[in-house]
């Protein structure tokens, strides 16, 4: 055989091993593999493809090879982002795409309105995302807040928006707590603007905070925040029971009269005026409310019973409503008690 003929025998054994080779490659790449059926699988920061390839296949060294091989390929080796990962009949191809493209595991977490930041905290820790303790020292630290909501606030309480969101095992508690007030600015960026400029917007949630605990009818909302507004304005003391609930630490059905003598500046019986910051982390109606109270001159409301209130403009009248709740057996009780008591 010639020197030339060598050469082209040469080339067709070297193509058809790259077809061989390559059909092995897509066999390999494309075809459901038994580590991939079903399952969870964590990929830590830092990790590189060596590390998640033992995470996946353990002890499957070809398996492993060949997604190195393919990670390596496709240039993705820089690519492959942390969290966690279902796997659901994947291939190699479909799992380096998942990870190419961060589609981690979700977790669903529901903030009802009125939720205090604690029971927030809470409910992230106990869904396994986030470390509880971290947390909660980010949302008391004023510094964090004046970083993630553009001025000064004691804390985070009032700025995490109550709503249902999705968050990663991958995210930081940073990452986490921007996520709500992000969703907080989002809501209410087209809220009363003229307002905010004659009460600073700490003002406006922290009224919108004590409406949103004390408040249970929708339509009572701008009542409720009109008394408090009028209150205010006569400079009368609040004497709303939620604050004196967020000053204790703990909500209580009835508080005694040993708890509305708490010394704290967040007992609005003992001190005049808002409290320094909000009581809990109101939804969009009661800031609605905060913004635009009723345009009535209420200074009294009691719980009815029924999660209604009875509203009253005079002492006297207010008084007469409470006695009419005692014989109608309306116990003062829950968050939404308001200013009864003298």
């Amino acid at each position: 055989m010639t020197r030339r003929g060598v050469a082209i025998l040469a080339v067709s054994v070297a193509m058809s091993l790259g077809a061989i080779g390559y059909a092995m490659y897509r066999r390999s790449v494309t075809r459901p593999m038994p580590e991939l059926t079903a399952g969870v699988v964590e990929v830590r920061k830092g990790w590189g493809v060596s590390e998640i390839a033992k995470a996946v296949f353990g002890v499957n060294q070809g398996a492993a090879r060949w997604f190195r091989a393919h990670v390596i390929l496709i240039g993705g080796a820089r690519k492959l982002r942390a969290g966690e990962y279902a796997l659901d009949r994947d291939t190699i191809e479909t799992l380096t795409e998942k990870l190419m493209g961060g589609k981690v595991m979700l977790y669903r977490v529901t903030v009802s309105e009125g939720a205090w930041a604690e029971d927030i905290a809470t409910l992230i820790s106990g869904a396994g995302l986030a470390g509880r303790a971290r947390l909660m020292e980010l949302i008391r630290d004023p510094e964090f807040a004046r970083t993630v909501l553009g001025h000064d606030a004691p804390s985070l309480e009032g700025y995490l928006f109550p709503e249902t969101y999705y968050f990663s095992k991958g995210m930081t508690e940073e990452d986490i707590l921007r996520a709500f007030v992000e969703r907080f600015k989002e809501k209410t960026s087209a809220l009363g603007a003229s307002e905010t400029l004659i009460r600073p917007i700490h003002e406006v949630i922290t009224l919108a905070s004590i409406v949103e605990r004390e408040a249970r009818a929708a339509d009572e909302r701008p009542l409720i925040a009109a008394v408090f507004r009028n209150r205010e304005r006569r400079r009368m003391p609040l004497e709303s029971c939620v604050t004196v609930e967020y000053a204790l630490g703990r909500k209580k059905r009835v508080l005694s009269d040993d708890d509305l003598r708490v010394d704290s500046p967040y007992n609005t019986y003992r001190r005049a005026g808002l409290p320094p910051g909000p009581v809990s982390n109101p939804g969009l109606a009661s800031i609605r409310a905060a913004l635009a109270p009723a345009d009535t001159d209420y200074l009294f409301f009691v719980a009815r019973g029924d999660g209604r209130h009875f509203f009253s403009r005079k002492w006297p009248e207010h008084l007469r409503a409470k006695a009419q709740m005692k014989r109608n057996r309306a116990v003062l009780r829950g968050p939404a008690r308001g200013p009864a008591k003298k």
